[in-house]
């Protein structure tokens, strides 16, 4: 069956929480980093400039953009970057799969 406007509605919230959540993640992991005097695990920045550069950051990952402007400088962060990769090739499938379905926007749910 076709997906309705609900069906894709859902799926970019849920996608927005999860960039949501890998920003929070990234920008922790970097602060920890911080107050601990160890090196940054990404070059994301300092305060509010840090949290804007975080979900930048999750968003070009997210979207298979990547730049390369951001990224991860240590084991740690290279490892959660990497589930973040994983995690948007599988989002991404999905996303193809409700798109080819063909979606029926008059689809009442």
């Amino acid at each position: 069956s076709k997906a309705s406007a609900r069906d894709l509605a859902e799926f970019a919230v849920f996608f927005i929480n999860l960039v949501i959540a890998f920003t929070v993640i990234n920008v922790s992991l970097n602060t920890i980093h911080n107050s601990l005097n160890l090196p940054l695990a990404f070059n994301l920045g300092d305060g509010m400039n840090a949290l804007f550069n975080g979900v930048y950051f999750s968003i070009i990952t997210m979207t298979t953009v990547g730049y390369g402007d951001i990224y991860p400088q240590t084991t740690l962060a290279r490892v959660i970057v990497g589930i973040e990769c994983l995690t948007s090739y599988i989002l991404l499938g999905i996303m193809i799969g409700i798109i080819s379905r063909g979606v029926d926007f008059n689809k009442a749910q």
